[in-house]
């Protein structure tokens, strides 16, 4: 499974053939752009939750911005700017942000 950060929040892409095994390395913290099939997560009331991503291959996985190479020379927002609220962007954009 990967968690993909979109501009309406977390979301989870479930590769075929990852499912106990690391993302590999070349997509953590990239920018990519996901094509599969879009299903439904409810909960016990059949109350809508969320959506995930189903993957057929990493191939329908593209690297639209590579990682940067160190991580912590990215310039800094503060955590009250940057993460409480999601900005509505396109679907096919993607942004993340983590707290620690």
């Amino acid at each position: 499974m990967l968690e993909l950060g979109t501009a309406d929040g977390p979301t989870r892409a479930l590769l075929t053939g990852y499912d106990h095994r690391p993302a590999p390395a070349n997509l953590v913290d990239a920018e990519v752009r996901v094509q599969g099939v879009c299903g439904t997560i409810f909960n016990q009331k059949r109350q809508l939750l969320g959506v995930q991503l189903f993957v057929n291959d990493l191939e329908d996985i593209q690297i639209v911005r590579p990682a940067p190479a160190d991580p912590f020379a990215l310039s800094v927002c503060r955590s009250t700017v940057c993460c409480v609220f999601w900005r509505r962007i396109p679907w096919t954009t993607a942004c993340g942000c983590k707290a620690w």
